[in-house]
């Protein structure tokens, strides 16, 4: 048996319940070391955990060789309230000389009374996905709880710079070089 786990909802997530039923896990993959050291904190064993953040085809998510003609952030990812929408909008809303678009599912309807001039609001189209993030000048990710996320590995894949909160793997993946990581709940400022 292995479990993958990407992120716990709350800390009451992981009880004595739950971990003894993970321990009878031959291994636990996480996607964070955050959360794997606040598993081992609360009497997982250590010698079945390891750290998997996931990987991206690069057949698909790859460089451009090209400088992109178009400009604009993108957000990427499900309108969940996890997600920070509010400050997301704030973001928007306090640059209208940006371009952002966000691809992915829900944004429609919390944008639906007002959408702001600088946004374009898309669905999301899996085979769509690859070529919006390698000509985003920009991946931004304001989430307040991930395991990943996962449209990091994408943009950093695709050579497109990222900003993003102190969640999930950012620390672990994110370089001074490749994008700057924001405090755990970053402010509009």
């Amino acid at each position: 048996v292995r479990v993958f786990i990407t992120h716990l909802d709350s800390e009451r997530s992981l009880g004595s319940k739950e971990v003894a039923m993970l321990n009878r896990a031959q291994r636990l993959i996480f996607q964070n070391r955050t959360v794997l050291d606040f598993a081992v904190s609360k009497g997982v064993s250590s010698s079945i955990c390891l750290v998997g953040h996931g990987a991206v085809s690069e057949k698909d998510f790859y460089p451009s060789e090209n400088i992109p003609l178009s400009r604009y952030v993108l957000i990427s990812g499900e309108c969940k309230p996890r997600k920070n929408p509010k400050l997301v909008e704030e973001v928007i809303l306090d640059n209208p000389d940006l371009h952002f678009v966000i691809h992915g599912r829900g944004w429609e309807e919390f944008f639906k009374n007002n959408k702001p001039s600088n946004l374009d609001l898309l669905p999301f189209d899996k085979i769509r996905h690859a070529d919006l993030m390698r000509n985003a000048s920009l991946s931004l990710s304001l989430s307040k709880n991930e395991g990943g996320p996962f449209p990091l590995l994408e943009a950093l894949a695709s050579g497109t710079p990222v900003v993003c909160s102190r969640t999930g793997f950012a620390t672990e993946v994110v370089s001074n070089e490749s994008g700057v990581v924001l405090s755990a709940e970053p402010t509009l400022k």
